[in-house]
């Protein structure tokens, strides 16, 4: 998402997005995914591709309800008593 906003957004929050902004958006929105489909794709034999799966798709969940726990934890600080 953080690539998109200079894409979508366009100049609604401020000046428009420049040819450069634009372009390092996409290519790090194209970095990123290809980073991603990398990290998910064993690039070595693997005993077991499914426990390899699971192993990414646990340390994926606990890594994403981490996140949800701090953001949790800092609105509910804000929001005071």
């Amino acid at each position: 998402m953080m690539f998109a906003i200079p894409l979508v957004v366009g100049g609604r929050f401020g000046a428009r997005a420049g040819f450069w902004l634009k372009l390092a958006a996409v290519s790090g929105f194209a970095v990123t995914a290809l980073s991603m489909g990398f990290n998910v794709v064993p690039i070595v034999d693997v005993a077991s591709k499914w426990e390899f799966a699971a192993k990414i798709a646990g340390a994926s969940l606990a890594l994403n309800l981490v996140g949800v726990a701090i953001y949790w934890n800092g609105t509910r600080r804000s929001a005071g008593p």
